[in-house]
């Protein structure tokens, strides 16, 4: 059973009509076909945090074989 939804997941949401009338007032040359959709905002956010926690297991795995031990 999913909690209440994050901040992220709020942003992720397909923005609200009121939202892309501000975001199109407020952005030089900006037109509503620019606002991506959620899944062409998810996808890169979820390849770098899946980039980054390899990056961090690898890092631990290195200080591991060194015997570098984590308190």
């Amino acid at each position: 059973m999913r909690g209440p939804p994050s901040s992220l997941d709020s942003l992720l949401e397909s923005p609200s009509p009121e939202l892309r009338d501000l975001l199109t007032f407020v952005g030089e040359n900006l037109d509503d076909d620019d606002i991506p959709h959620r899944m062409k905002l998810s996808e890169p956010i979820i390849r770098g945090f899946r980039r980054e926690c390899a990056r961090l297991v690898d890092g631990m795995q290195v200080l591991i074989l060194l015997g570098i031990h984590f308190h």
